[in-house]
């Protein structure tokens, strides 16, 4: 029954128990090994599993907190795929030296900024009115990342036009254009593995002004004309979207616009949804959230605790359905 007998059969299991939590992580495991080894052997006391004091030390080359925490924690997941005991790697002092980090290099946390549905407009209607086929393509690349609440380089970038065949099912991103609504297929999603289907259908009617970023009569009748299988967005990465996105807010006069990120977009539809009235269950669909994460994005003092609890076990019992909001 065991191939090799059991001892080396438990031993496998073990490291397709640990490894199979993180089967995307696998690189950055071996990048945060790789450099902790180099560290180690520079300063000649290389030892496994990392001592404390050699953690601290270590600590002392990085510029940002979060990157160090990061890479301790991926130290930690190959150090157990090897069999260390990991205890000795959290802690207080731990703590102490991401502190220290963060006061060493003067760190101040951005202030939250929203890309909204007013700067939305403004971006959409200026570059679509260049009529040149980039920075079309540019604006709707823009107006899918706020329709869609995505992460630009994970989920926007990749998308590609639905063929209608067996193609579609590698994709992380396929866009379908239906009659009365556009469907995204996400094949995953940050922390998921299962995929998420979400549609859009007509906002024309909820304000005329905001017609210019309908989904289906702006960003749907855009891609009609994209060839099917083709990536409308994939001529950009995300350094040069979101160098393109900050001199864009920077001509249509948005103030503080180089501090801005793509980010801000899925940011900017959540509080577009609180301040609309939509309740929490709905935001938390539209952006797939699991967690109270999502809090960042909103209003603290307008949400309330017993609405909060309400809309996660809506979200539990309603976990299979497809999104569909309409800000």
């Amino acid at each position: 029954m065991f191939v090799g007998g059991f001892d080396e059969w438990v031993e496998s299991a073990r490291i397709a128990a640990i490894a199979g939590s993180c089967a995307r992580s696998h690189r950055e495991l071996r990048s945060a090994a790789k450099a902790y080894t180099d560290f180690a052997y520079k300063v000649q006391c290389f030892k496994l599993p990392p001592t404390m004091d050699m953690l601290l030390a270590w600590s002392n080359l990085f510029r940002c907190s979060r990157t160090f925490q990061n890479y301790v924690c991926h130290l930690r997941t190959a150090m157990q795929l090897l069999g260390h005991n990991t205890d000795g790697m959290h802690g207080l002092l731990m703590r102490k030296a991401v502190n220290a980090i963060d006061k060493r290099v003067g760190r101040r946390p951005r202030k939250p900024m929203f890309l909204g549905l007013d700067i939305v407009v403004r971006l959409v209607r200026t570059m679509c009115a260049t009529q040149q086929s980039d920075e079309v393509a540019l604006a709707m690349c823009f107006l899918a990342c706020y329709i869609f609440m995505l992460r630009m380089p994970s989920e926007c970038l990749p998308i590609v036009l639905a063929t209608g065949t067996n193609i579609d099912d590698k994709a992380q991103a396929v866009l379908s254009v239906e009659q009365d609504c556009i469907k995204l297929r996400l094949l995953r999603r940050k922390n998921r593995e299962h995929e998420s289907v979400v549609k859009r259908t007509c906002w024309c009617d909820n304000n005329p002004a905001h017609a210019c970023t309908c989904p289906v009569h702006v960003l749907g009748a855009y891609l009609a004309g994209v060839v099917p299988g083709c990536q409308p967005f994939g001529v950009w990465d995300k350094r040069s979207v979101l160098q393109k996105l900050r001199q864009r807010l920077h001509m249509i006069g948005v103030p503080e616009a180089a501090k801005f990120r793509t980010h801000d977009f899925r940011r900017g539809h959540a509080r577009d949804m609180q301040v609309g009235g939509k309740n929490l269950y709905q935001i938390l669909k539209a952006g797939d959230w699991k967690s109270l994460a999502y809090l960042a994005y909103m209003d603290k003092t307008e949400l309330e605790h017993c609405a909060v609890a309400e809309s996660h076990l809506q979200e539990c019992i309603n976990e299979s359905t497809d999104d569909e909001i309409i800000p």
